[in-house]
């Protein structure tokens, strides 16, 4: 098979067909653009439904409570799947800013690293939203 392929590439065949398959590709470089697009996007009030459902409480009570789990969950489901920006995961949040989200999403990821319980809930609500990992 190795002999085939290298006589198709010397005859010139491999390289047309490259070629061909990069233009319908959209150039063939190693960024796709547009792929952030391409997943389903979440909005923020079905993020909030889904949390409410996992946490157990009231998004004003989740979300007004400084620290709170529920909070830094919506956070970290609202970029996830919501493609929201820090800015934008912020605003959506009672106005925070965007230092503070990603702080914020920093030690999610290091919670959930360490906590099981974390990691059951982050996948509850993924499964809550019915989004693919």
């Amino acid at each position: 098979m190795a002999r085939r392929l290298r006589s198709n590439r010397a005859d010139g065949w491999y390289d047309v067909f490259h070629r061909e398959i990069k233009k319908v590709a959209g150039g063939g470089g190693r960024e796709t653009s547009g792929k952030r697009e391409l997943r389903r996007r979440v909005r923020f009030a079905e993020i909030a439904r889904a949390v409410e459902q996992v946490m157990g409480g009231v998004c004003s009570e989740l979300f007004g409570r400084r620290g709170g789990p529920g909070k830094a969950l919506a956070m970290w489901a609202a970029r996830r799947y919501g493609g929201l920006t820090l800015r934008e995961t912020g605003e959506a949040l009672g106005g925070l800013d965007y230092a503070a989200v990603s702080i914020a999403l920093k030690r999610l990821e290091r919670k959930a690293a360490a906590n099981r319980d974390v990691r059951t809930q982050m996948a509850r609500i993924c499964a809550l939203l019915k989004v693919e990992t």
